[in-house]
């Protein structure tokens, strides 16, 4: 991305990661620094193509190994992703990292929430200056909902229908990387959008709850039971563990646990 004066439309990610302020008032810098530098250095090593996966299929078959997959700006807790341009392509290698890093911050321990939209913003890559409706309204999106998760605003589909129409396939793998969703408001509204689903091709030893901690408060208990009753349903409704050789490398199992993979998922609920 180039800088610019001039206002730009792009599809952007705001993503927060919950209870962090509890987390810094409670745990001494020494201990709470490293691990969040594991945290940013992991965050960092997602935002390129693992590997060229010669022979494989790809998502992105023109990537090469130096490129990033969107501008990532890190603000303590909070995380905005920004698409390079305004194509569909960068817009969908975007979604795609934000999603592998809602897998990799909840592998760490870090459950996070955030919204993806598409608008008009300014932004000074120098400066690390970025403001507009975009990133306004992806906050708002963010903060309004009662779950651990990712809602992507219809304002995407609006700009890139091509890329939704290929989406609502069932035959594609993104079908089920992007599901619709009941996403869950803190006003008491269910609103259809389709969502990061961080339990596709996720494989935990320990099972799904294990990756949430213990609610400390009737609100965050909430949010957790709400996460859960989202990975119920997609684990009953979609093949979350697709196989062969038409699956895509960027979407290939994510493995968590102590041990060397592969091994199997744990018990769930």
């Amino acid at each position: 991305m180039q800088n610019s004066s001039d206002p730009v439309k792009r599809a952007l990610a705001f993503i927060d990661i919950l209870g962090f302020r509890d987390l810094v008032m409670s745990t001494s810098l020494d201990d709470l620094a490293p691990k969040y530098e594991r945290v940013l250095d992991t965050v960092e090593a997602f935002n390129h193509p693992l590997g060229l996966g010669d022979g494989k299929a790809k998502l992105f078959p023109e990537a090469t190994s130096g490129e990033s997959w969107c501008l990532k700006y890190i603000f303590s807790d909070p995380l905005i992703l920004i698409a390079l341009d305004d194509t569909e392509n960068s817009c969908l290698k975007l979604l795609v990292y934000a999603w592998r890093l809602s897998q990799v911050l909840l592998s760490m321990g870090m459950p996070l929430r955030g919204g993806v939209v598409h608008g008009e913003l300014y932004v000074d890559t120098a400066k690390s200056i970025v403001l507009g409706k975009a990133l306004t309204q992806a906050y708002d999106l963010e903060k309004q909902q009662q779950w651990i998760g990712v809602a992507l605003d219809q304002s995407i589909w609006n700009r890139y229908p091509r890329l939704h129409e290929s989406i609502e396939n069932p035959q594609n793998v993104l079908n089920a990387v992007f599901p619709e969703y009941d996403v869950p408001f803190k006003s008491g509204e269910l609103r259809k959008l389709r969502t990061l689903n961080w339990r596709f091709n996720l494989v935990a030893k320990k099972g799904t709850r294990t990756m949430f901690s213990n609610a400390s408060d009737s609100s965050a208990a909430e949010k957790i039971e709400n996460t859960l009753k989202y990975a119920k349903q997609i684990v009953a409704s979609i093949n979350i563990y697709p196989s062969g050789k038409n699956l895509p490398m960027e979407s290939e199992r994510f493995y968590v646990g102590s041990e060397t993979p592969p091994f199997e998922h744990g018990d769930d609920y």
